[in-house]
């Protein structure tokens, strides 16, 4: 009864102030004309609706009520908060939720924007609601005809109101008791609208001084509007900030957008390359992108409502490695110090490095036509994969192992004859389609591998002859180089060969790549295996021999006269990257003491690569071969049953690298283990 009492008091204190104020408004007027009334005004859609010293729902900021039939000027807008000239405040002026009242004269988008940081602040007055009446005043409520005062007596009791508990959020939500009231359509599509326009706005990445907006449907953003009409409740009072949303991005695009932003933002370090000892001093410690905070920090704003929700300041993380212009330089450096000669009459060098987790690469000559040599049977295997279905049988799991890790001719021919169905130039010519079509256009498996000369044997006649696979249609543009004699029937340059074993970590690890290039053909846990067998490579020279033996190289060694070549993937510990170096030398042979050197080159060229990417845990020296005078001998298990593709070293290694006793050193001639040839 008490509380009765005040809201009688109140309402009539109320009435006698808006009287005064009007009647000293008039009374201050001067001159024969009067202003002209603003274009657009509001009126409350129900009792009571409230008005505010702030464009925002907090307890302490109502500074009165407005009521059906009373029709104040609207002056601007913020969001959905309508500034309306409100004699009763200090200021004339206060703020009124768009959703409480009705328009005359026009629309809420026909108001202006206004800061309300321009505004002087309207401070609550002594004559606030109290605490019981704020409690239970309605923010807004969509009647279904209208509502005609009611003269006194009132109602033995008033209509009751339960708030939902205080959340973080400071927003007061109401519910009415009575009849469900039905919204009309129109007020429905503005209430849409209106939510659709708070969740479109740009969220805000500061960047020191610099500020980048990003607009959430760059990221695919979407919000749900059949969803969004179910949550628009007739008999609960409408607020933005209290609207459930359903809605959906795209994270392939938000990872497109933070990786641009990576590589626009990064600074490199700065460092200086020393030729005497193939290292990288680190003088300046660059920054990179805190990409894993900032792909949840934009998660989070897209679904906040508030500005300040939607603001996200960037944050860097400390990133000695030097840009990759510096790798090409260091590279060049070395073979000018020590007279390598890569692009002479006698002499042609390529290389190819590929950053996996940025896709930054350079290279040297990259987009040379190069004899492939046996990394072409990185197509092979991946090429089985992709046209048969089933899963590979034991017999073949060991044929897979023989042609990458031992470089088995015949077993490579082999394969591809399966996967022509018995059809020796269908199975070559996929090979190379299917090169072609992941992007290496350049490559080419167009005969069969080296097995013995033409009609000797068991070789036919024309077991060499060319498959006929036609051009592909899509190729990098060859660079120009010094003329020298290659294999055109199995052919390749380094950023080829590269970018092929991108494509085959990619799918492995991500479930894109060859798996985006053959959706239905190669699946991710192929790839998997394709790395597997790769880590199975125990050659112990070339790219090896410029990493820490516990580091993983992923990789194909090839040579032959006048041509050696090595394409792998190295797992280091500051990033996985891809390296493949091709060289042609007219002095090359296959185990003399110049073709040794030449191998020699290409590892601290591999350790080049590696100090740079692992500036803090740079090798000093190389890994010492195995043999001294070749390759390693290969192992493989001594029975098919052995082989895995889940565990390359089953059936082969112990826990230090040794050969087991079981397994077949030296494939095929699986002889004892003489220390790797090496005397005691």
């Amino acid at each position: 009864m008490k509380n009765l009492k005040w809201f009688y008091l109140t309402n009539v204190i109320g009435m006698i102030v808006i009287f005064l104020g009007a009647t000293i408004s008039v009374a201050q007027s001067s001159g024969p004309t009067q202003a002209t009334p603003p274009a657009i005004t509001i009126e409350a859609l129900s009792p009571d609706a409230n008005v505010r010293s702030a464009p925002a729902i907090a307890p302490d900021n109502v500074i009165g009520q407005i009521q059906p039939t009373e029709t104040y000027a609207a002056l601007g807008r913020y969001f959905e908060w309508v500034l309306i000239e409100y004699l009763p405040s200090p200021n004339q002026r206060a703020w009124v939720f768009s959703g409480v009242v009705r328009f005359h004269g026009g629309t809420i988008e026909n108001l202006p924007n206004i800061d309300p940081s321009s505004i002087p602040p309207i401070l609550p007055t002594a004559t606030s609601l109290p605490p019981t009446l704020e409690a239970n005043t309605v923010e807004a409520v969509i009647p279904t005809q209208e509502i005609i005062p009611v003269a006194s007596p009132l109602p033995a009791s008033l209509p009751t109101f339960t708030p939902v508990a205080i959340t973080p959020t400071p927003v007061v939500f109401s519910e009415i008791e009575g009849p469900v009231l039905v919204i009309p359509e129109e007020e429905v599509e503005r209430r849409v609208n209106a939510v659709k326009l708070v969740y479109s706005q740009p969220i805000t990445l500061l960047n020191g001084e610099q500020v980048i907006l990003l607009d959430p449907v760059t990221v695919g953003f979407a919000i749900d509007e059949e969803a969004l009409r179910a949550e628009i409740n007739p008999s609960l009072r409408f607020s933005i900030l209290n609207t459930i949303i359903t809605a959906d991005y795209s994270p392939e695009l938000l990872d497109a957008y933070i990786e641009d932003l990576a590589l626009r933002y990064r600074v490199p370090a700065e460092v200086i390359f020393d030729a005497n000892t193939l290292t990288f001093q680190v003088q300046t410690v660059g920054q990179k992108l805190d990409t894993e905070t900032l792909r949840q920090q934009i998660t989070t704003a897209l679904f906040s409502p508030f500005p300040i929700g939607r603001t996200i300041t960037m944050n860097f993380l400390p990133d000695p490695k030097p840009d990759v212009s510096v790798l090409r330089e260091a590279i060049l450096t070395y073979f000018n110090r020590y007279g390598i000669f890569y692009d002479s009459l006698d002499s042609v060098v390529s290389v190819y490095v590929e950053d996996l987790a940025t896709g930054e690469s350079t290279g040297i000559q990259s987009h040379v036509l190069h004899s492939a040599t046996s990394t072409a049977k990185i197509g092979v295997i991946a090429n089985y994969f992709r046209y048969v279905y089933q899963l590979p049988s034991q017999e073949i799991i060991y044929r897979m192992l023989a042609a990458i890790i031992c470089s088995s001719n015949a077993d490579a021919n082999i394969l591809m004859n399966i996967t022509g169905n018995g059809d020796d130039l269908a199975g070559l010519r996929m090979t190379t389609d299917t090169f072609c079509r992941a992007g290496a256009g350049n490559t080419r498996v167009d005969h069969h591998f080296f097995i013995g000369p033409a009609g000797e044997g068991a070789v036919p006649v024309n077991y060499y002859d060319p498959a006929g696979a036609p051009m592909c249609s899509v190729s990098s543009p060859l660079e120009p180089a010094p003329s020298f004699p290659i294999d055109e029937g199995i052919q390749t340059t380094a950023a080829d060969m590269g970018h092929f074993l991108s494509e085959i970590y990619a799918c492995a690890t991500q479930g894109e790549g060859l798996a985006t290039y053959f959706p239905s053909e190669i699946t991710q846990e192929e790839c998997g295996y394709m790395l597997e067998i790769l880590r199975g490579t125990n050659f112990s020279h070339m790219i090896e021999l410029g990493v820490p033996p516990t580091v993983e190289v992923a990789h194909k060694v090839g040579y032959a006269a006048q041509a050696a070549a090595d394409a792998g993937i190295v797992f280091s510990p500051n990033g996985d990257y891809v390296i493949t170096i091709y060289m042609w030398d007219e002095r090359l042979g296959n185990f003399d003491n110049y073709a040794l050197s030449r191998w020699t080159v290409m590892g601290e060229v591999s350790r080049i690569v590696y100090n740079f990417f692992n500036p803090d845990a740079q090798l000093l020296m190389p890994q010492t071969p195995l043999n001294p005078n070749g390759g390693a001998a290969c192992v493989l298990p001594s029975s098919p049953e052995e082989a895995s593709l889940i565990n390359i070293n089953a059936g082969r290694f112990d826990e230090n690298g040794e050969p087991l006793p079981t397994a077949c050193y030296d494939w095929p001639n699986c002889r004892p283990f003489d220390n790797w040839g090496r005397s005691e």
